[in-house]
């Protein structure tokens, strides 16, 4: 490109002044251009500061759990991999005691059924009943004459147990208010079972001389004992 020679060549102070006008401007357009590179933004400013305060919560997290002990996540989510000191017991350890037999009744199997009735009926406990029941029995044998029924007579150890489980059997079969002769009855009513042991009457007699305590000394000790009726079972 051909410049063009000016029919008015400039002086000496033109050129220098022209020279100094165009230093002034590129410094105007630089000085304006770095204005610009630093004008604060607002979002770059919210950015900012929102950065700052997520490195610092952050930083305050990983205060509290050490990275090597969590697991991270997208969703910023921290998972603690060892379960926290402060919780329920889990179900695996706790200690439930199993139920069975214990003591004594650990030796016993199941299918021997007066072992485990005695653990209970101890033979002191019927001991107690047996001899009380004698005297009683004795009792009530001297007032009557001779002949004297055939089922007044002492009662022994055998018959006390089989009287006992009479006792129960009548429990079982719902028979506690019905009237006793009905469940003796042998017309195919009554049960089989309890005639089959003894008669009605052996059984009314021995109810009526059951007894718990020796009853000659009981009044005297009624004063200082409201249950001397059975204080030895």
């Amino acid at each position: 490109m051909e410049i063009m020679a000016s029919s008015n060549p400039l002086t000496d102070d033109e050129v220098r002044r022209m020279v100094e006008d165009t230093e002034f401007f590129e410094s105007d357009e630089e000085s304006d251009a770095e204005s610009a590179a630093f004008i604060p933004s607002d979002h770059e400013t919210t950015s900012e500061i929102s950065s700052e305060s997520d490195d610092s919560e952050s930083s305050n997290e990983n205060d509290d759990f050490p990275l090597d002990d969590v697991f991270l996540e997208r969703n910023c989510y921290k998972w603690s991999k060892e379960a926290s000191k402060i919780t329920r017991t889990r179900a695996h350890n706790l200690v439930i005691r199993i139920s069975g037999n214990k003591n004594e009744a650990k030796n016993i199997s199941t299918s021997d059924i007066l072992s485990a009735w005695e653990l209970f009926i101890t033979e002191d406990f019927l001991q107690i009943i047996l001899i009380n029941t004698n005297i009683k029995i004795n009792e009530k044998k001297n007032k009557y004459r001779a002949p004297q029924p055939s089922y007044i007579k002492p009662l022994d150890m055998i018959e006390l147990r089989a009287f006992t489980s009479l006792l129960y059997l009548s429990g079982i079969m719902k028979s506690n208010h019905e009237n006793v002769e009905g469940i003796f009855a042998n017309n195919g009513t009554g049960r089989d079972i309890l005639r089959g042991t003894m008669s009605v009457q052996r059984f009314l007699f021995i109810l009526s001389c059951l007894r718990f305590d020796c009853a000659t000394k009981r009044e005297a000790r009624k004063v200082n004992d409201k249950l001397t009726a059975i204080r030895e079972l």
